[in-house]
Protein backbone atom coordinates (compact mmCIF):
# COMPACT_ATOMS: atom_id res chain seq x y z
CA UNK A 1 0.00 0.00 0.00
CA UNK A 2 1.63 3.49 -1.12
CA UNK A 3 0.30 6.72 1.01
CA UNK A 4 -3.01 9.07 -0.38
CA UNK A 5 -1.87 11.17 -3.30
CA UNK A 6 -2.39 14.47 -2.75
CA UNK A 7 -5.65 14.89 -4.53
CA UNK A 8 -7.02 11.98 -3.13
CA UNK A 9 -9.84 13.13 -0.63
CA UNK A 10 -8.89 12.44 3.12
CA UNK A 11 -11.92 10.55 3.96
CA UNK A 12 -15.21 9.20 2.60
CA UNK A 13 -18.02 9.20 4.05
CA UNK A 14 -17.51 7.34 7.32
CA UNK A 15 -14.31 5.97 6.20
CA UNK A 16 -10.88 7.47 6.93
CA UNK A 17 -8.47 6.77 3.71
CA UNK A 18 -5.55 4.96 4.38
CA UNK A 19 -3.31 4.49 1.47
CA UNK A 20 -4.10 3.43 -1.83
CA UNK A 21 -3.54 -0.52 -3.31
CA UNK A 22 -3.41 -0.93 -6.96
CA UNK A 23 -6.83 1.02 -8.21
CA UNK A 24 -8.49 1.07 -5.08
CA UNK A 25 -8.35 3.19 -1.57
CA UNK A 26 -8.02 1.43 1.67
CA UNK A 27 -10.31 2.86 4.18
CA UNK A 28 -11.01 2.61 8.02
CA UNK A 29 -14.12 2.63 9.63
CA UNK A 30 -14.86 4.14 12.79
CA UNK A 31 -15.11 0.46 14.10
CA UNK A 32 -11.44 -0.31 13.37
CA UNK A 33 -13.07 -2.22 9.94
CA UNK A 34 -11.07 -2.13 6.81
CA UNK A 35 -12.73 -1.43 3.90
CA UNK A 36 -11.70 -1.47 -0.15
CA UNK A 37 -12.87 2.14 -1.08
CA UNK A 38 -13.59 2.82 -5.51
CA UNK A 39 -14.36 6.14 -6.84
CA UNK A 40 -16.58 6.33 -10.05
CA UNK A 41 -16.58 8.58 -12.99
CA UNK A 42 -19.87 10.40 -11.79
CA UNK A 43 -23.13 10.07 -9.64
CA UNK A 44 -25.59 9.21 -12.70
CA UNK A 45 -28.27 6.53 -12.48
CA UNK A 46 -25.74 3.66 -13.64
CA UNK A 47 -23.71 4.67 -10.89
CA UNK A 48 -27.26 4.22 -8.29
CA UNK A 49 -27.90 1.13 -10.31
CA UNK A 50 -24.40 -0.99 -9.66
CA UNK A 51 -24.39 0.30 -6.40
CA UNK A 52 -27.84 -0.97 -5.55
CA UNK A 53 -27.06 -4.23 -7.31
CA UNK A 54 -23.92 -4.87 -5.70
CA UNK A 55 -25.20 -4.42 -2.36
CA UNK A 56 -27.78 -6.97 -2.89
CA UNK A 57 -25.04 -9.77 -3.86
CA UNK A 58 -24.69 -12.63 -1.64
CA UNK A 59 -20.97 -11.97 -1.13
CA UNK A 60 -19.94 -15.58 -0.85
CA UNK A 61 -17.13 -15.62 -3.59
CA UNK A 62 -17.36 -11.96 -5.18
CA UNK A 63 -16.81 -9.30 -2.33
CA UNK A 64 -19.59 -7.86 -0.76
CA UNK A 65 -20.53 -4.04 -1.43
CA UNK A 66 -21.16 -2.78 2.20
CA UNK A 67 -21.69 0.95 1.65
CA UNK A 68 -22.12 3.61 -1.20
CA UNK A 69 -22.77 7.20 -1.78
CA UNK A 70 -23.63 8.88 -4.83
CA UNK A 71 -22.63 12.48 -3.68
CA UNK A 72 -19.15 11.57 -4.43
CA UNK A 73 -19.30 8.95 -5.29
CA UNK A 74 -17.77 5.86 -4.40
CA UNK A 75 -18.58 2.66 -3.22
CA UNK A 76 -17.15 0.50 0.11
CA UNK A 77 -16.68 -3.32 -0.42
CA UNK A 78 -15.44 -5.69 2.55
CA UNK A 79 -11.49 -5.46 2.35
CA UNK A 80 -10.43 -9.18 1.23
CA UNK A 81 -7.86 -10.50 3.30
CA UNK A 82 -4.91 -12.18 0.64
CA UNK A 83 -2.76 -12.35 -1.90
CA UNK A 84 -4.39 -11.68 -5.71
CA UNK A 85 -3.21 -14.62 -8.08
CA UNK A 86 -0.69 -12.72 -9.81
CA UNK A 87 1.53 -13.30 -6.71
CA UNK A 88 0.75 -16.81 -6.26
CA UNK A 89 1.68 -18.19 -9.79
CA UNK A 90 0.56 -21.53 -11.38
CA UNK A 91 -1.30 -23.99 -8.96
CA UNK A 92 -0.71 -28.08 -8.32
CA UNK A 93 -3.95 -29.57 -10.10
CA UNK A 94 -6.24 -29.85 -6.83
CA UNK A 95 -5.92 -26.59 -5.89
CA UNK A 96 -6.37 -25.61 -9.16
CA UNK A 97 -10.04 -26.87 -9.33
CA UNK A 98 -10.88 -24.67 -6.45
CA UNK A 99 -9.63 -21.72 -7.46
CA UNK A 100 -11.45 -22.43 -11.15
CA UNK A 101 -14.49 -23.52 -8.88
CA UNK A 102 -14.76 -20.36 -6.45
CA UNK A 103 -13.27 -17.89 -9.22
CA UNK A 104 -16.11 -18.99 -11.31
CA UNK A 105 -18.80 -19.01 -9.07
CA UNK A 106 -17.50 -15.14 -7.88
CA UNK A 107 -18.13 -14.13 -11.44
CA UNK A 108 -21.29 -15.87 -11.39
CA UNK A 109 -22.44 -13.70 -8.21
CA UNK A 110 -21.51 -11.17 -10.47
CA UNK A 111 -23.38 -11.73 -13.59
CA UNK A 112 -26.50 -12.82 -11.24
CA UNK A 113 -26.37 -9.37 -10.08
CA UNK A 114 -26.86 -7.89 -13.71
CA UNK A 115 -23.71 -6.36 -13.58
CA UNK A 116 -20.35 -7.07 -15.79
CA UNK A 117 -16.87 -7.34 -14.28
CA UNK A 118 -14.95 -5.54 -16.77
CA UNK A 119 -11.60 -6.06 -15.05
CA UNK A 120 -11.40 -9.60 -14.61
CA UNK A 121 -7.28 -10.06 -14.25
CA UNK A 122 -5.05 -12.09 -12.04
CA UNK A 123 -5.16 -9.03 -9.90
CA UNK A 124 -8.65 -8.71 -8.92
CA UNK A 125 -8.89 -12.80 -7.84
CA UNK A 126 -7.71 -12.92 -4.11
CA UNK A 127 -6.85 -16.40 -2.35
CA UNK A 128 -7.99 -16.05 1.25
CA UNK A 129 -8.07 -18.37 4.25
CA UNK A 130 -11.71 -19.38 3.51
CA UNK A 131 -11.43 -19.37 -0.34
CA UNK A 132 -11.56 -17.59 -3.31
CA UNK A 133 -13.03 -13.71 -4.25
CA UNK A 134 -13.51 -11.74 -7.01
CA UNK A 135 -13.26 -8.29 -6.77
CA UNK A 136 -12.84 -4.68 -8.72
CA UNK A 137 -16.27 -5.35 -10.36
CA UNK A 138 -19.01 -3.00 -11.79
CA UNK A 139 -17.92 -0.70 -13.65
CA UNK A 140 -17.42 -1.67 -17.24
CA UNK A 141 -17.08 -0.32 -20.52
CA UNK A 142 -20.24 0.32 -22.32
CA UNK A 143 -20.32 -2.73 -24.42
CA UNK A 144 -19.33 -5.27 -22.48
CA UNK A 145 -21.09 -8.59 -22.01
CA UNK A 146 -20.58 -11.82 -19.65
CA UNK A 147 -19.21 -13.55 -22.46
CA UNK A 148 -16.48 -11.00 -22.45
CA UNK A 149 -15.94 -11.74 -18.76
CA UNK A 150 -15.65 -15.54 -19.49
CA UNK A 151 -12.87 -14.83 -21.71
CA UNK A 152 -11.35 -12.96 -19.12
CA UNK A 153 -11.93 -15.84 -16.40
CA UNK A 154 -10.36 -18.82 -19.41
CA UNK A 155 -7.23 -16.57 -19.54
CA UNK A 156 -6.61 -15.67 -15.42
CA UNK A 157 -7.46 -19.69 -14.84
CA UNK A 158 -5.10 -20.72 -18.25
CA UNK A 159 -1.64 -18.74 -16.63
CA UNK A 160 -2.72 -19.89 -13.19
CA UNK A 161 -2.80 -23.83 -13.93
CA UNK A 162 -0.06 -25.68 -13.22
CA UNK A 163 -0.92 -29.47 -13.62
CA UNK A 164 -0.21 -30.98 -17.75
CA UNK A 165 -3.09 -30.98 -19.25
CA UNK A 166 -5.41 -27.85 -19.37
CA UNK A 167 -9.04 -28.53 -18.42
CA UNK A 168 -11.32 -28.06 -21.82
CA UNK A 169 -13.85 -25.93 -20.24
CA UNK A 170 -10.83 -23.75 -20.03
CA UNK A 171 -10.08 -23.08 -23.40
CA UNK A 172 -13.77 -22.84 -24.67
CA UNK A 173 -13.73 -19.61 -21.92
CA UNK A 174 -11.65 -18.14 -24.89
CA UNK A 175 -13.71 -19.50 -27.80
CA UNK A 176 -13.49 -17.01 -30.75
CA UNK A 177 -17.28 -16.80 -31.16
CA UNK A 178 -18.61 -15.04 -27.87
CA UNK A 179 -21.78 -17.78 -28.44
CA UNK A 180 -19.29 -21.00 -28.14
CA UNK A 181 -18.39 -20.12 -24.41
CA UNK A 182 -19.67 -21.31 -21.44
CA UNK A 183 -21.07 -19.39 -18.95
CA UNK A 184 -19.23 -18.42 -15.28
CA UNK A 185 -22.04 -20.77 -13.54
CA UNK A 186 -21.36 -23.69 -16.03
CA UNK A 187 -17.64 -23.35 -15.66
CA UNK A 188 -18.09 -23.27 -11.88
CA UNK A 189 -20.53 -26.75 -12.20
CA UNK A 190 -17.53 -28.50 -14.09
CA UNK A 191 -15.10 -28.16 -11.33
CA UNK A 192 -16.93 -30.15 -8.76
CA UNK A 193 -15.01 -31.66 -5.50
CA UNK A 194 -14.15 -30.66 -1.92
CA UNK A 195 -12.15 -27.32 -0.92
CA UNK A 196 -8.97 -28.86 -0.79
CA UNK A 197 -6.54 -26.50 1.64
CA UNK A 198 -4.27 -24.06 -0.23
CA UNK A 199 -0.14 -25.16 -0.68
CA UNK A 200 1.26 -23.94 2.03
CA UNK A 201 3.52 -20.82 -0.06
CA UNK A 202 -0.17 -19.69 -0.56
CA UNK A 203 -1.38 -19.86 3.34
CA UNK A 204 2.05 -17.79 4.20
CA UNK A 205 1.27 -15.44 1.94
CA UNK A 206 -2.11 -15.37 3.07
CA UNK A 207 -1.13 -14.99 6.65
CA UNK A 208 1.09 -12.48 5.98
CA UNK A 209 -1.38 -10.11 4.13
CA UNK A 210 -3.63 -11.10 7.70
CA UNK A 211 -0.21 -9.40 9.46
CA UNK A 212 -0.54 -6.54 7.52
CA UNK A 213 -4.51 -6.05 7.94
CA UNK A 214 -4.65 -6.24 11.56
CA UNK A 215 -2.29 -3.38 11.63
CA UNK A 216 -4.29 -1.11 9.78
CA UNK A 217 -6.63 -1.87 11.84
CA UNK A 218 -5.12 -2.00 15.02
CA UNK A 219 -5.14 1.43 16.00
CA UNK A 220 -9.05 1.51 16.13
CA UNK A 221 -9.32 -2.00 17.95
CA UNK A 222 -6.75 -0.20 21.08
CA UNK A 223 -8.91 2.85 21.43
CA UNK A 224 -12.15 0.47 21.98
CA UNK A 225 -10.35 -1.39 24.59
CA UNK A 226 -8.82 1.44 25.93
CA UNK A 227 -12.07 2.85 26.36
CA UNK A 228 -13.97 -0.26 27.91
CA UNK A 229 -11.24 -0.50 30.03
CA UNK A 230 -11.62 2.74 31.87
CA UNK A 231 -15.19 2.32 31.84
CA UNK A 232 -15.47 -0.69 33.75
CA UNK A 233 -12.29 0.68 36.20
CA UNK A 234 -14.03 4.32 36.73
CA UNK A 235 -17.40 3.58 36.52
CA UNK A 236 -18.24 6.91 34.94
CA UNK A 237 -19.70 7.82 31.97
CA UNK A 238 -17.51 10.33 29.49
CA UNK A 239 -19.99 11.41 26.99
CA UNK A 240 -17.94 12.49 24.43
CA UNK A 241 -19.78 11.93 21.19
CA UNK A 242 -21.70 9.36 23.18
CA UNK A 243 -19.18 6.45 22.59
CA UNK A 244 -18.12 4.81 25.65
CA UNK A 245 -21.74 5.42 26.87
CA UNK A 246 -22.47 3.04 23.80
CA UNK A 247 -20.04 0.80 24.98
CA UNK A 248 -20.74 0.22 28.71
CA UNK A 249 -22.57 -2.27 30.33
CA UNK A 250 -25.79 -0.81 32.42
CA UNK A 251 -24.08 -0.88 36.20
CA UNK A 252 -25.97 -3.65 38.43
CA UNK A 253 -28.70 -2.07 40.96
CA UNK A 254 -27.48 -2.00 43.93
CA UNK A 255 -29.34 -5.05 46.60
CA UNK A 256 -32.43 -4.09 47.45
CA UNK A 257 -33.01 -0.97 45.33
CA UNK A 258 -35.09 -1.12 42.13
CA UNK A 259 -35.78 -5.11 42.20
CA UNK A 260 -38.94 -6.07 42.78
CA UNK A 261 -39.57 -8.91 44.81
CA UNK A 262 -41.22 -11.11 41.87
CA UNK A 263 -40.97 -10.40 38.27
CA UNK A 264 -43.19 -7.42 36.79
CA UNK A 265 -43.92 -6.86 33.58
CA UNK A 266 -43.24 -3.61 32.59
CA UNK A 267 -43.78 -3.64 29.04
CA UNK A 268 -45.77 -5.06 26.46
CA UNK A 269 -43.95 -4.10 22.72
CA UNK A 270 -45.95 -3.74 19.50
CA UNK A 271 -46.25 -2.11 16.02
CA UNK A 272 -47.16 -4.85 13.86
CA UNK A 273 -50.40 -6.39 13.42
CA UNK A 274 -48.07 -10.48 12.74
CA UNK A 275 -47.39 -12.67 15.70
CA UNK A 276 -43.83 -11.99 17.38
CA UNK A 277 -41.71 -14.91 16.71
CA UNK A 278 -38.12 -14.29 17.74
CA UNK A 279 -36.34 -12.35 20.24
CA UNK A 280 -32.88 -11.08 21.15
CA UNK A 281 -30.57 -9.15 23.65
CA UNK A 282 -28.09 -6.61 21.96
CA UNK A 283 -24.63 -7.83 24.70
CA UNK A 284 -24.55 -4.05 25.97
CA UNK A 285 -28.29 -4.74 27.57
CA UNK A 286 -29.67 -1.59 25.84
CA UNK A 287 -31.64 -3.39 22.98
CA UNK A 288 -34.30 -5.78 22.48
CA UNK A 289 -34.44 -6.82 18.20
CA UNK A 290 -38.13 -8.58 18.03
CA UNK A 291 -38.69 -10.24 14.61
CA UNK A 292 -42.26 -10.48 13.25
CA UNK A 293 -44.52 -12.67 10.83
CA UNK A 294 -44.57 -9.65 8.81
CA UNK A 295 -40.67 -10.09 7.68
CA UNK A 296 -39.60 -7.49 10.16
CA UNK A 297 -37.09 -6.76 12.85
CA UNK A 298 -37.68 -3.79 15.26
CA UNK A 299 -35.29 -2.94 17.74
CA UNK A 300 -37.02 -1.51 21.16
CA UNK A 301 -35.20 0.58 23.85
CA UNK A 302 -35.02 -1.62 26.86
CA UNK A 303 -35.14 1.37 29.56
CA UNK A 304 -37.41 3.38 27.60
CA UNK A 305 -39.56 0.64 26.04
CA UNK A 306 -39.59 2.87 22.45
CA UNK A 307 -38.55 1.73 19.25
CA UNK A 308 -35.56 2.79 18.07
CA UNK A 309 -35.26 3.76 14.45
CA UNK A 310 -37.22 2.06 11.58
CA UNK A 311 -37.43 -1.48 11.49
CA UNK A 312 -35.40 -3.94 9.10
CA UNK A 313 -37.11 -4.86 6.52
CA UNK A 314 -36.93 -7.93 3.48
CA UNK A 315 -36.87 -10.77 5.84
CA UNK A 316 -39.24 -13.67 4.82
CA UNK A 317 -42.58 -13.72 6.28
CA UNK A 318 -45.45 -15.72 7.70
CA UNK A 319 -43.02 -18.04 9.15
CA UNK A 320 -40.76 -18.18 12.39
CA UNK A 321 -37.89 -15.98 12.48
CA UNK A 322 -35.04 -16.71 15.48
CA UNK A 323 -32.57 -13.97 15.10
CA UNK A 324 -29.03 -13.36 17.45
CA UNK A 325 -26.74 -10.33 18.08
CA UNK A 326 -23.18 -11.07 17.40
CA UNK A 327 -21.28 -10.93 20.18
CA UNK A 328 -19.78 -7.16 19.49
CA UNK A 329 -23.20 -5.58 18.72
CA UNK A 330 -22.44 -4.96 15.57
CA UNK A 331 -24.31 -7.69 13.56
CA UNK A 332 -27.76 -9.50 13.83
CA UNK A 333 -28.41 -12.48 12.11
CA UNK A 334 -32.36 -13.73 11.26
CA UNK A 335 -33.15 -17.28 10.05
CA UNK A 336 -36.38 -18.08 8.19
CA UNK A 337 -36.31 -19.64 4.49
CA UNK A 338 -33.31 -17.51 3.81
CA UNK A 339 -30.60 -16.98 6.74
CA UNK A 340 -29.54 -13.07 6.33
CA UNK A 341 -26.80 -11.24 7.99
CA UNK A 342 -27.73 -7.07 9.19
CA UNK A 343 -25.59 -4.56 10.00
CA UNK A 344 -27.23 -2.86 13.22
CA UNK A 345 -26.20 0.66 12.94
CA UNK A 346 -26.96 1.04 9.13
CA UNK A 347 -30.15 -1.77 9.23
CA UNK A 348 -28.06 -2.67 5.77
CA UNK A 349 -28.11 -6.01 4.36
CA UNK A 350 -24.27 -7.35 4.76
CA UNK A 351 -25.19 -10.69 2.97
CA UNK A 352 -27.45 -13.85 2.60
CA UNK A 353 -26.12 -17.24 4.09
CA UNK A 354 -25.67 -19.74 0.65
CA UNK A 355 -23.55 -22.64 -0.34
CA UNK A 356 -22.88 -22.33 -3.71
CA UNK A 357 -25.70 -21.52 -6.34
CA UNK A 358 -29.06 -22.90 -3.99
CA UNK A 359 -29.73 -21.55 -0.42
CA UNK A 360 -27.92 -23.82 1.91
CA UNK A 361 -31.23 -24.61 4.71
CA UNK A 362 -34.30 -25.46 4.11
CA UNK A 363 -35.61 -22.99 6.96
CA UNK A 364 -33.45 -21.67 9.25
CA UNK A 365 -35.34 -22.70 12.45
CA UNK A 366 -32.39 -22.07 15.13
CA UNK A 367 -28.94 -20.13 14.85
CA UNK A 368 -26.54 -19.06 16.77
CA UNK A 369 -23.25 -17.19 17.21
CA UNK A 370 -20.20 -18.81 18.96
CA UNK A 371 -19.10 -16.53 21.45
CA UNK A 372 -16.33 -15.71 20.41
CA UNK A 373 -17.93 -14.06 17.27
CA UNK A 374 -16.44 -16.20 14.73
CA UNK A 375 -18.99 -18.74 13.75
CA UNK A 376 -22.91 -18.74 13.35
CA UNK A 377 -24.82 -21.62 13.14
CA UNK A 378 -27.83 -22.07 11.33
CA UNK A 379 -29.93 -25.17 12.16
CA UNK A 380 -33.26 -26.54 10.51
CA UNK A 381 -34.86 -29.12 8.37
CA UNK A 382 -32.29 -28.92 6.10
CA UNK A 383 -28.49 -28.93 6.74
CA UNK A 384 -26.89 -27.89 9.93
CA UNK A 385 -24.45 -25.28 8.90
CA UNK A 386 -21.64 -23.54 10.19
CA UNK A 387 -20.42 -19.91 8.93
CA UNK A 388 -17.71 -18.07 9.42
CA UNK A 389 -19.16 -14.58 10.00
CA UNK A 390 -16.59 -12.25 8.11
CA UNK A 391 -16.72 -13.90 4.70
CA UNK A 392 -20.51 -15.52 5.05
CA UNK A 393 -18.78 -18.44 3.79
CA UNK A 394 -19.38 -21.74 5.03
CA UNK A 395 -17.34 -23.44 7.43
CA UNK A 396 -16.70 -27.29 6.86
CA UNK A 397 -19.46 -30.28 6.08
CA UNK A 398 -23.31 -30.00 6.40
CA UNK A 399 -24.08 -31.29 9.64
CA UNK A 400 -26.59 -33.46 10.77
CA UNK A 401 -30.41 -32.30 9.10
CA UNK A 402 -33.64 -31.76 10.94
CA UNK A 403 -32.86 -29.93 14.14
CA UNK A 404 -34.49 -27.32 16.15
CA UNK A 405 -32.09 -26.24 18.63
CA UNK A 406 -28.46 -24.69 18.61
CA UNK A 407 -25.95 -23.44 21.14
CA UNK A 408 -22.13 -23.00 21.70
CA UNK A 409 -20.11 -23.55 24.49
CA UNK A 410 -19.08 -20.53 26.06
CA UNK A 411 -15.74 -21.30 25.47
CA UNK A 412 -16.52 -21.54 21.59
CA UNK A 413 -15.23 -24.76 20.92
CA UNK A 414 -18.17 -27.07 21.29
CA UNK A 415 -21.34 -26.76 19.01
CA UNK A 416 -24.97 -28.63 20.76
CA UNK A 417 -28.02 -28.85 18.62
CA UNK A 418 -31.23 -30.89 19.29
CA UNK A 419 -34.38 -32.19 17.12
CA UNK A 420 -34.71 -35.14 15.54
CA UNK A 421 -33.18 -38.60 17.16
CA UNK A 422 -31.89 -36.45 19.95
CA UNK A 423 -28.92 -33.75 20.48
CA UNK A 424 -25.38 -33.98 19.06
CA UNK A 425 -22.75 -32.38 20.00
CA UNK A 426 -19.66 -31.25 17.67
CA UNK A 427 -15.95 -29.97 17.78
CA UNK A 428 -16.89 -26.39 16.47
CA UNK A 429 -13.48 -26.61 15.09
CA UNK A 430 -12.95 -29.78 13.31
CA UNK A 431 -17.07 -30.42 12.62
CA UNK A 432 -16.42 -33.72 14.32
CA UNK A 433 -19.13 -35.62 16.04
CA UNK A 434 -18.07 -36.01 19.51
CA UNK A 435 -21.30 -36.93 21.60
CA UNK A 436 -24.70 -37.79 21.33
CA UNK A 437 -27.61 -36.87 24.49
CA UNK A 438 -31.11 -38.49 24.52
CA UNK A 439 -30.67 -40.51 21.58
CA UNK A 440 -33.92 -41.04 19.80
CA UNK A 441 -36.41 -38.69 21.21
CA UNK A 442 -37.46 -35.00 19.29
CA UNK A 443 -35.65 -32.02 21.11
CA UNK A 444 -36.80 -28.52 20.85
CA UNK A 445 -34.05 -26.58 22.66
CA UNK A 446 -30.43 -26.75 23.57
CA UNK A 447 -28.73 -24.24 26.26
CA UNK A 448 -25.46 -24.57 27.69
CA UNK A 449 -25.48 -23.26 31.48
CA UNK A 450 -22.55 -19.98 31.70
CA UNK A 451 -19.55 -22.16 33.16
CA UNK A 452 -20.25 -24.44 30.15
CA UNK A 453 -20.53 -27.59 32.70
CA UNK A 454 -24.16 -28.52 32.10
CA UNK A 455 -26.18 -29.01 28.75
CA UNK A 456 -29.61 -28.60 29.16
CA UNK A 457 -32.15 -29.68 26.97
CA UNK A 458 -35.77 -29.37 26.59
CA UNK A 459 -38.10 -32.12 24.59
CA UNK A 460 -38.03 -36.09 24.23
CA UNK A 461 -41.42 -38.03 24.12
CA UNK A 462 -39.92 -40.75 26.54
CA UNK A 463 -39.57 -38.14 29.31
CA UNK A 464 -42.81 -36.31 28.79
CA UNK A 465 -41.22 -33.06 26.58
CA UNK A 466 -39.36 -32.56 29.91
CA UNK A 467 -35.99 -30.33 31.03
CA UNK A 468 -32.80 -32.33 30.92
CA UNK A 469 -29.76 -31.78 32.24
CA UNK A 470 -26.18 -33.48 31.48
CA UNK A 471 -23.23 -33.11 32.46
CA UNK A 472 -20.80 -32.04 29.80
CA UNK A 473 -17.64 -34.02 30.79
CA UNK A 474 -19.19 -37.03 30.31
CA UNK A 475 -22.90 -36.41 28.86
CA UNK A 476 -24.84 -38.05 31.54
CA UNK A 477 -27.65 -36.93 32.89
CA UNK A 478 -27.59 -35.32 36.06
CA UNK A 479 -30.58 -35.86 38.44
CA UNK A 480 -34.20 -36.16 37.35
CA UNK A 481 -36.43 -34.46 34.40
CA UNK A 482 -38.00 -30.79 35.48
CA UNK A 483 -41.56 -29.90 34.04
CA UNK A 484 -43.73 -31.58 30.87
CA UNK A 485 -44.40 -30.26 27.40
CA UNK A 486 -41.06 -27.70 27.37
CA UNK A 487 -40.32 -26.01 23.99
CA UNK A 488 -37.41 -23.44 24.48
CA UNK A 489 -34.99 -22.86 27.39
CA UNK A 490 -32.50 -20.34 28.37
CA UNK A 491 -30.07 -20.30 31.32
CA UNK A 492 -29.60 -16.79 33.45
CA UNK A 493 -26.47 -15.32 33.09
CA UNK A 494 -25.31 -16.49 36.84
CA UNK A 495 -26.46 -20.09 35.86
CA UNK A 496 -28.84 -20.15 38.59
CA UNK A 497 -32.13 -20.00 37.35
CA UNK A 498 -33.43 -21.72 34.03
CA UNK A 499 -36.38 -20.07 31.96
CA UNK A 500 -38.01 -22.51 29.54
CA UNK A 501 -41.59 -22.68 27.66
CA UNK A 502 -44.18 -24.78 28.32
CA UNK A 503 -46.65 -25.81 30.72
CA UNK A 504 -50.16 -23.96 31.84
CA UNK A 505 -50.18 -19.93 32.56
CA UNK A 506 -53.01 -20.44 34.75
CA UNK A 507 -56.35 -19.42 33.12
CA UNK A 508 -54.70 -18.12 30.16
CA UNK A 509 -55.60 -21.64 28.37
CA UNK A 510 -51.90 -21.28 26.96
CA UNK A 511 -49.62 -24.40 27.18
CA UNK A 512 -46.98 -22.35 26.22
CA UNK A 513 -46.21 -20.14 29.38
CA UNK A 514 -42.83 -19.35 30.66
CA UNK A 515 -41.45 -21.06 33.71
CA UNK A 516 -38.39 -20.36 35.93
CA UNK A 517 -36.65 -22.96 37.42
CA UNK A 518 -33.91 -22.94 40.19
CA UNK A 519 -31.47 -25.15 38.50
CA UNK A 520 -29.85 -26.65 42.15
CA UNK A 521 -33.21 -27.75 43.40
CA UNK A 522 -35.09 -28.46 40.46
CA UNK A 523 -38.05 -26.87 41.92
CA UNK A 524 -40.13 -24.43 39.88
CA UNK A 525 -39.83 -20.80 40.97
CA UNK A 526 -42.98 -18.91 41.50
CA UNK A 527 -46.04 -19.12 38.95
CA UNK A 528 -45.73 -18.93 35.44
CA UNK A 529 -45.69 -15.74 33.37
CA UNK A 530 -47.90 -14.99 29.81
CA UNK A 531 -49.13 -17.69 27.94
CA UNK A 532 -48.58 -18.53 23.96
CA UNK A 533 -45.08 -18.00 23.76
CA UNK A 534 -42.42 -19.28 20.66
CA UNK A 535 -39.47 -17.74 22.22
CA UNK A 536 -37.38 -15.99 25.16
CA UNK A 537 -34.15 -14.58 26.10
CA UNK A 538 -32.59 -13.07 29.12
CA UNK A 539 -30.83 -9.85 29.05
CA UNK A 540 -27.48 -10.17 29.50
CA UNK A 541 -26.82 -8.58 33.07
CA UNK A 542 -29.79 -10.92 34.10
CA UNK A 543 -32.29 -8.08 35.05
CA UNK A 544 -34.62 -8.80 31.91
CA UNK A 545 -36.46 -11.56 30.32
CA UNK A 546 -38.22 -11.07 27.41
CA UNK A 547 -40.84 -13.53 25.91
CA UNK A 548 -43.32 -13.46 22.43
CA UNK A 549 -46.97 -13.68 23.63
CA UNK A 550 -48.52 -15.67 21.04
CA UNK A 551 -50.08 -12.85 18.92
CA UNK A 552 -48.28 -9.12 18.08
CA UNK A 553 -46.87 -8.35 21.13
CA UNK A 554 -43.90 -9.02 23.04
CA UNK A 555 -43.60 -9.27 26.97
CA UNK A 556 -40.66 -7.49 29.37
CA UNK A 557 -40.38 -8.41 32.71
CA UNK A 558 -37.98 -7.30 35.40
CA UNK A 559 -36.88 -10.21 37.59
CA UNK A 560 -35.33 -10.31 41.49
CA UNK A 561 -33.16 -12.55 41.22
CA UNK A 562 -31.85 -14.44 37.96
CA UNK A 563 -28.46 -13.04 37.33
Amino acid sequence: MTPPLTSTPRTLGRYRVLGEQGRVLVGRGPDGDLVALRLAREADEEFRRVADAAKAMPGVHAAAVVDADASVPWLASVYVVGPSLDEVGPLPEEPFRRLAREAAAGLAEVHGAGLPHGNLTASTVLLTEDGVKVVGFGFADPGHAAADDVAALGSVLASAYGGTALPPIVERCRAEDPAARPTAAQVAAEFTGQAVAWPTEVRELIDRHRADADRLAEPNTKRGKRFILVGALVGVVVLAAGLLWALQPTPDAPAGQDRPATPTQVAELSDSTENANGVAFSPDNRTLAVTSADGAVRLWDTTTHQQVGEPITGLDTGIALPVAFSPDGRTLATGGMVPRLWDVATRQLLGVLKVQDRFAVDGAMALAFSPDGRLLVTAGLGDTRLWNVGTHQPVGPALVRGMLGAAFSPDSRTLAVGGNDGGFLYDAASSQEIGRVAQGDWLFGVAFSPDGRTLATAGGVDSGNAVRLWNTADLKQVGGPMGEGMGGLAFSPDGRTLATIGGNAGNTGSNESVQRWDVASRQQIGDPLGGGTLALAYRPDGTQLAATSGGPSTRLWTLPNDR
